[in-house]
């Protein structure tokens, strides 16, 4: 018998990670944007040393954030089908 205690604990934990990490992420990103903007160098070499910082600090808590998030979801909609069939 499914419980749906489990899915529900995983959507938790993956919107615990996921909400922080984004807005973290975007708001770092923002501030690097603005201060390549107001300083003069926007050039490509300066964008290329921030992505990767980006996506190596943020993306990877995003990443599992949102993996824990759908595997939660698919747990959820699986013990509903098995419990209606």
């Amino acid at each position: 018998m499914f419980t749906p205690r489990g899915g529900m604990a995983l959507i938790v934990v993956g919107l615990l990670i996921l909400v922080p990490s984004g807005l973290c992420t975007s708001v770092v990103g923002f501030l690097f944007v603005q201060d390549m903007v107001v300083s003069g160098n926007t050039s490509a070499g300066d964008v290329m040393t921030v992505l990767p910082v980006l996506l190596l600090f943020g993306g990877i808590p995003i990443a599992v954030g949102a993996l824990l998030l759908w595997i939660g979801l698919r747990k959820r909609r699986a013990g509903r089908t098995a419990a209606d069939g």
